[in-house]
């Protein structure tokens, strides 16, 4: 696996184990959810987000609050390890910023 030298935080946060492309499940990669990463989670997660995108002046917490409300479990968990992967190697993006989200997704809550 390639290593952006910039990023070190990517790779402590992801397991070891879920690090390997030959290791690549539906698991999530930041908990032991057996069933994050489905077509079905990925399909509701795509049609709440991309297909119906909440626009306007609240915050991007208020409006994924909103737009994750209902789903089950494993939508929040492949939100928050897209999210994770996508912010971590960000210098914008405070770092107690993307330990909140981890938070969140901990207890399925956005």
């Amino acid at each position: 696996m390639p290593r952006h030298k910039d990023a070190p935080q990517v790779y402590e946060v992801m397991p070891s184990s879920k690090r390997d492309a030959s290791s690549i499940t539906e698991a999530s990669c930041l908990w032991d959810d057996p069933a994050a990463w489905t077509v079905e989670n990925l399909k509701r997660v795509k049609k709440r987000f991309i297909d119906d995108p909440l626009l306007g002046d609240r915050s991007f917490w208020e409006k994924a609050a909103d737009q994750l409300h209902g789903l089950l479990a494993g939508c929040y968990r492949l939100f928050a390890d897209a999210f994770v992967v996508y912010s971590l190697p960000s210098m914008s993006v405070k770092s107690e910023t993307k330990w909140g989200l981890v938070e969140r997704g901990k207890t399925g809550r956005p």
